[in-house]
């Protein structure tokens, strides 16, 4: 994508979270729509807070015959509108970290 097609796909730049939304969508093709367990930071690491990172979501799953919770972090890639990322091999440091966890899931009906 060019700068032009992303300044026309994100115009308002101080809501638009194109990095967050390409995350959460392919997430969404995952787990079909699943409401993930996501925790925040209070402040987020742009406005100058302390963590690394903005956040992180975990998805119930049994793929493999194993209950588990699919972790994934938000902030490792560009999250926001930055027009310095755009036409790049990679944002801020090109990945986010994803791991699985084994645990006994609650019933489909109770979030985790």
């Amino acid at each position: 994508m060019n700068l032009t097609e992303y300044k026309r796909r994100y115009g308002n730049q101080d809501a638009a979270t194109p990095g967050w939304d390409a995350i959460h969508a392919r997430l969404d093709d995952v787990y079909r729509g699943q409401e993930p367990k996501h925790w925040g930071t209070i402040i987020k690491h742009m406005l100058g807070g302390p963590d690394p990172i903005d956040g992180i979501s975990a998805y119930q799953c049994t793929d493999g015959g194993i209950d588990h919770l699919h972790f994934i972090t938000y902030g490792y890639t560009s999250l926001y509108y930055d027009e310095d990322a755009v036409g790049g091999d990679y944002s801020r440091f090109g990945f986010e970290m994803t791991f699985r966890l084994a645990s006994k899931l609650p019933p489909a009906e109770e979030p985790i």
